[in-house]
C-alpha cells in the first residue's frame, strides 16, 4: 500500500522507498515514549457517577536510557586520529559545523527511533555543511547486504504560512558514482490532500541535479546495533529499547501505583456535624480550621454520637521498590545497560550505577558493540568530508579512540604503574608512554639521565664491602 511519504518522493523523484505503513505506525509509537507522552498514559476512570481522564506519573525511562546509551559512546573523550597534514582545517570544520554536540544529540536520537541521517555537502563558497536529518525524514530507496544504498532526505519549512518541502536524493548513475538530486514541493490548495505543487529550486540558490563524479556516499545513517526484528525486511536500525517496552509499561504501572499511595495514603480526620457549634447566626462553626485540607466532614448527623476519627492508611514503599527494582533489573539487560545499572531508591528516586565497568559485563559487550557502528560511521562521514575537499583519505592512518573511562579506572592503573616503576618491576619510560603518550624525545626532558642511580653512582664513587670498608 503506498503511504502519504511515498506519493510525495514518487512526486519528486519518481521512486518509492522501502518503507511501509506498519513501520509508520511503529516509528510512531516510539516517538510517543520518547518524548513520554502515550495513550497507554492516558485512562479514562469511573469515579462512581462520571468518566474522567486519568494520567498516569512515569518515569521517563526511554529518554534516560537513550541519553544514557549516548553519553557513554559519543562524549567529549572520543577522539578521531587523521594524518597532522589536515589536523587543524578539520577540526576547524567540525567545530564550524557543532560536531560533538549534535554528533551526541544524533547517538541519542538514533537510540530512541532506530536511525539518524547525517548528510554531508558544501555551500558555494566551498564550506562543509553537516545536516542532521531525524528518522521521520529518512527514506531509503536501495540497500545492499543491509546497507543504504540510495536515500531520500526530508524536511520541511515554512513560508508564507505554507509548509515546503524538501527532498534531497542520493542516487547511483550507470557508472556507480552519487548523483544528488533536489525538489521542493508543497500542497495543492485543490480538495485532493495528495495534490502537490513543485516549486522551483533556483529559487533557493540549489539545482535539481548535481554528479558528484564519486562512488563516495555523501550521506550515513546511525543506528544502534541491533537486529530489526520488528520488520526485518526493512535495512534500518531499531530503538534499543524496542524489545523493551512491555517491561518500561510495568515499571511505570508500578511507579503510578507508588506515588498513588501516598495520594490514597493521605491523613486524613473525618468528623460529623455535631462537632461543629452554633454560631449567633445559626450557622455551624467548627472547633478548627476547616480550611485544613485534612478533614473531612461528613454530613450524618447524630446528636448522640458526634465522632471526630483519624484515618491514616498505611503506604506499601517496600513493596513497590521491591517490584520496580525488579522491573528495573529486565530493562537494564535488554537494553543493553546490564544487571543492576538502574535502581530505585525511596529516599532519592531513580538512580543510575557509577562504578567501573567490568571488561566482563554486559555492559562493556554491549557499548563496544555499538561503537562499530558509530566508527563506520565517522570514518564515513570523514571519508566524505576528505573527498570534497580533495584531500587523500588512507584508512591505515585513521582512527577513532573511544572513553574507556568506564571501561577501566585510569587513577587507580596509574597509581599501579608508578608503584610498579619504584620497585623497579616497569622502566619510566614504558610509564610515560603508556599513562601519557610521550614519545622518545619528550621522554628525555622528563626523565633525568641518571635516573634510578644511587648517590655514589651520581658522584662517581664505589662502595666496596669488606675490611677495608669504603674506598
Amino acid at each position: 500500500m503506498e503511504t502519504y511519504f511515498d506519493k510525495i518522493i514518487k512526486r519528486a523523484f519518481g521512486v518509492q522507498s522501502l518503507l511501509t505503513a506498519e513501520w509508520f505506525a511503529n516509528l510512531r509509537e516510539w516517538n510517543r515514549w520518547y518524548l513520554n507522552d502515550t495513550p497507554f498514559h492516558k485512562k479514562w476512570v469511573w469515579t462512581g457517577d462520571k468518566y474522567a481522564m486519568y494520567k498516569m506519573s512515569r518515569l521517563g525511562l526511554v529518554k534516560l536510557i537513550c541519553q544514557t546509551k549516548a553519553d557513554l559512546q559519543m562524549n567529549e573523550k572520543v577522539e578521531i586520529v587523521i594524518p597532522e597534514t589536515y589536523r587543524v582545517d578539520f577540526d576547524n570544520i567540525l567545530d564550524d559545523n557543532n560536531f560533538w554536540v549534535k554528533m551526541n544529540q544524533a547517538v541519542e536520537l538514533s537510540q530512541a527511533h532506530g536511525y539518524y541521517g547525517i548528510i554531508v555537502d558544501k555551500d558555494d563558497a566551498e564550506n562543509i555543511l553537516l545536516s542532521y536529518v531525524s528518522a521521520t525524514g529518512v527514506f531509503p530507496i536501495t540497500a545492499r547486504n543491509g546497507e543504504i544504498e540510495e536515500c531520500v532526505f526530508l524536511t520541511s519549512f515554512y513560508e508564507d504560512n505554507e509548509e515546503i518541502m524538501r527532498l534531497e536524493g542520493h542516487f547511483l548513475d550507470e557508472s556507480g558514482n552519487y548523483v544528488i538530486k533536489n525538489a521542493f514541493l508543497k500542497k495543492s490548495k485543490s480538495i485532493a490532500l495528495d495534490d502537490f505543487i513543485s516549486v522551483d529550486v533556483a529559487q533557493y540558490g540549489m539545482t535539481e541535479e548535481l554528479s558528484t563524479g564519486s562512488p563516495i556516499k555523501k550521506f550515513t545513517i546511525l543506528s544502534p546495533n541491533v537486529v530489526n526484528n520488528i520488520i526485518p525486511s526493512i535495512p534500518l536500525g531499531i530503538p534499543c529499547y524496542a524489545n523493551a517496552l512491555w517491561d518500561i509499561k510495568g515499571a511505570d504501572t508500578i511507579y503510578d501505583s507508588y506515588i498513588n499511595e501516598f495520594i490514597l495514603g493521605k491523613k486524613r480526620i473525618i468528623y460529623s456535624a455535631e462537632v461543629s457549634k452554633p454560631s449567633q447566626d445559626g450557622n455551624e462553626v467548627p472547633n478548627f480550621d476547616p480550611n485544613e485540607i485534612g478533614y473531612l466532614r461528613v454530613d450524618f448527623k447524630n446528636p448522640d454520637k458526634p465522632f471526630m476519627e483519624e484515618i491514616n492508611m498505611e503506604i506499601r514503599s517496600t513493596e513497590h521498590k521491591i517490584a520496580l527494582s525488579d522491573v528495573l533489573n529486565v530493562i537494564s539487560i535488554k537494553c543493553g545497560l546490564g544487571l543492576g545499572y538502574f535502581s530505585f531508591e525511596g529516599h532519592s528516586g531513580l538512580k543510575t550505577a557509577t562504578e567501573v565497568v567490568s571488561e566482563h559485563s554486559e555492559l562493556f559487550r554491549a557499548v563496544k558493540k555499538d561503537e562499530q557502528i558509530l566508527k563506520k560511521v565517522i570514518r564515513d562521514l570523514t571519508e566524505a568530508i576528505f573527498d570534497l575537499k580533495g584531500w587523500i583519505f588512507n584508512y591505515d592512518e585513521f582512527e577513532i579512540i573511544f572513553d574507556d573511562s568506564i571501561i577501566e579506572d585510569k587513577k587507580q592503573n596509574r597509581d599501579r604503574m608508578f608503584q610498579e616503576v619504584n620497585l623497579k618491576i616497569r622502566t619510566p619510560e614504558s610509564y610515560y608512554k603508556e599513562i601519557y603518550g610521550y614519545t622518545e624525545e619528550q621522554m628525555k626532558d622528563v626523565i633525568p639521565a641518571d635516573f634510578g642511580k644511587t648517590l655514589e653512582e651520581r658522584l662517581g664513587l664505589s662502595r666496596v664491602f669488606g675490611d677495608g670498608g669504603m674506598q
